[in-house]
């Protein structure tokens, strides 16, 4: 049932002081007054809220009322979601959807697809990724060949982005201006490789490329970063750092690290990543990193992140082993989120307390679960407010 909106006061100042907590735990400067809380939760809003996915996906105001169902309970300072991921109605446009439900519609998973063919890289180098979709992609995967069938299936898919951009700008607005909450980010930057994973060639398609045709690969990757560089380049100097309506001005999230070896990452993925340091770097702002799965084959790399401009958002990491050896950057995440699922209240809050005096001792350290919340068996509301309660009470400095 959508119910009404609860109502904040001082919402300048709440959005002020919360992205004052993520800006200093993440410059090295001072210490914040105390820990900031990132909720790291996507799917799992919905179920938290008594929707199934289906209707998430596929219910903008369904969609709208869970995610700010999940602010009003639990009130963190920010939020790596806002029910803008995984876009189901845009996907299935064309009759042939990425996704699918599980038969109680409480999971869904993504098909491994390759829009891109294994010899078909020398067409997109040449042609450019638009005319590649339009023409050789997408009558592939969908099996349309009629040309005023596909103009008609991408007239759908564009009013559903328009849908979609309608959502997007509701829900934060919604966060900003009704809730006091500062949006993540104000941009984001798409890493190629994982632009090959998600989109062109798949998890399997890519592990063979990088084998078999690495200049391919690499090509293909300058070609997608380069065309949004201009872009990112422009936002980044337009960025006002006393603009409290985001917490930091760009993320990059990175997937496909979690099958490249320490050499593969270093020809293909730190290049793009390095770019997107330097570049705020360069103008004193600072960023998040989201990199899922494990890293310690990338730490050399990361070691090279200036002091106080990046946080990375972990998963499958110790919090505790990472900071020692990665001191130049804030630490996102290492909460065991299965323990909000099968803990007590006050387990959970033991585990919390051991957390923060092992990491957040410098202040370096923004709190939050270690995968993203997707499932309900990924969380209880009880054990999650608790946490997140005593997490504001106690870790102060």
């Amino acid at each position: 049932m959508v119910k009404e909106r609860k109502s904040y006061s001082n919402l300048e100042e709440l959005r002020t002081e919360r992205k004052q907590l993520v800006f200093d735990s993440i410059r090295h400067d001072r210490k914040p007054k105390r820990v900031p809380i990132m909720s790291h939760a996507w799917t799992w809003k919905a179920c938290d809220a008594d929707y199934n996915l289906e209707e998430y996906f596929y219910d903008y105001d369904k969609r709208f009322d869970a995610v700010c169902q999940h602010h009003e309970k639990y009130e963190m300072d920010f939020y790596i979601d806002l029910g803008n991921r995984n876009q189901f109605r845009v996907a299935d446009c064309f009759g042939r959807s990425f996704y699918y439900f599980s038969e109680d519609k409480k999971h869904f998973g993504l098909v491994d697809h390759a829009l891109l063919e294994e010899g078909d890289y020398g067409a997109i180098l040449r042609d450019g990724t638009a005319k590649y979709l339009f023409e050789h992609a997408v009558p592939r995967w969908y099996g349309i060949t009629d040309r005023q069938e596909m103009i008609d299936k991408y007239g759908k898919a564009a009013r559903e982005y328009v849908l979609m951009d309608a959502y997007n700008k509701k829900i934060v607005d919604q966060f900003v201006n009704g809730f006091g909450v500062p949006v993540c980010n104000a941009m984001m930057l798409p890493l190629g490789t994982d632009l090959i994973l998600n989109v062109y060639r798949g998890m399997v398609g890519l592990s063979k490329d990088m084998r078999r045709q690495p200049d391919n690969v690499e090509a293909l990757i300058k070609m997608l970063e380069g065309a949004s560089w201009p872009a990112i380049l422009k936002g980044l100097d337009a960025y006002d750092p006393e603009d409290n309506t985001s917490c930091v001005p760009l993320r990059l999230t990175s997937l496909s690290h979690t099958i490249l070896n320490k050499d593969q990452f270093g020809r293909f993925s730190w290049p793009g990543v390095k770019r997107f340091v330097d570049a705020l770097a360069e103008r004193n702002l600072t960023g998040i990193l989201y990199l899922e799965g494990t890293i310690q084959h990338l730490v050399e790399y990361l070691r090279e992140i200036p002091e106080g401009v990046i946080a990375i958002l972990i998963e499958q990491e110790d919090p505790v082993k990472l900071k020692k050896q990665l001191p130049n950057v804030t630490i996102i995440g290492g909460y065991p989120s299965h323990l909000l699922y099968t803990g007590t209240k006050q387990q959970c809050i033991d585990r919390a307390k051991k957390l923060i005096d092992e990491v957040a001792y410098d202040g370096n350290y923004i709190f939050s679960t270690d995968i993203m919340l997707s499932f309900p068996e990924d969380a209880k509301g009880e054990n999650m407010k608790a946490v997140v309660e005593f997490v504001k009470d106690y870790a102060k400095f």
